[in-house]
């Protein structure tokens, strides 16, 4: 598959934080189908990275574009609307709105008429969320959190989830969870670009990878060569 099939397409993007430069020149893509995992160490510009593509930061140079159509220059909002979604760090729940409120304010860009099959959707993935609908967001536990933030931006009807370090805080069995709703999300047919401190579990469910060092993509491929990467080991997997 050649680029020009990319649904996403990140070229040349360098982004400064005043006079810090946190890119330099990274180039990625993601084909339909795909999970794509970006790997590096705390402050690599992972999130940075996340966070342009989403139009919350905007780069000094280079360009993005989703489906063939540029969204460098969009706001926010006007690429959610694409079908561009991203799933925050931290979870950032709405803690004093119910779960049922969290998810409709994931789909603030459709009507309300048409979300009856996004709600069958989310609480087929996540059950609990159907049980605990009424309850305050605040009050669910750290696991249950990350369920409605991930079921939250499906609610958008995404083609592409951009996920921010899920398993974050999480513990194990948990972290297993939501890798498997991960891989069942893709299967869904929906794309991720995927952030993620546990780097063997994030390739375990990718097909391909990218490693950012000080801002620029150090490595890349597929995600079995990554493993095996005697670099990759040593920094990310343990090896």
């Amino acid at each position: 598959m050649t680029s020009s099939d990319a649904l996403l397409k990140v070229s040349d993007l360098t982004v400064y934080y005043g006079q810090v430069r946190a890119l330099e020149g990274i180039s990625l893509e993601i084909r339909p189908g795909e999970v794509v995992s970006l790997l590096g160490a705390n402050g690599a510009g992972k999130s940075t990275t996340l966070m342009t593509i989403s139009g919350l930061v905007r780069a000094r140079q280079g360009t993005v574009s989703f489906g063939g159509r540029r969204t460098d220059a969009l706001e926010p909002h006007h690429i959610a609307r694409l079908g561009l979604v991203q799933v925050p760090e931290g979870r950032r729940v709405f803690p004093r709105l119910s779960v049922q409120v969290n998810l409709r304010l994931g789909a603030f860009n459709r009507p309300p008429a048409d979300l009856s099959d996004s709600y069958d959707r989310v609480f087929a993935l996540f059950p609990v969320l159907k049980e605990r609908r009424g309850q305050m967001a605040g009050t669910l536990s750290g696991g249950e959190q990350q369920m409605l933030s991930i079921g939250r931006a499906l609610m958008a009807d995404p083609k592409l989830l951009l996920m921010d370090e899920p398993s974050m805080g999480l513990a194990p069995l948990l972290v297993e969870q939501v890798f498997g709703k991960i891989a069942e999300i893709n299967r869904q047919g929906v794309c991720i670009l995927l952030v993620e401190q546990n780097a063997s579990m994030a390739l375990e469910v990718a097909s391909r990878g990218y490693v950012l060092q000080a801002g620029r993509i150090v490595h890349e491929g597929p995600a079995e060569v990554l493993k095996e990467d005697a670099r990759v080991q040593a920094a990310y997997l343990g090896g």
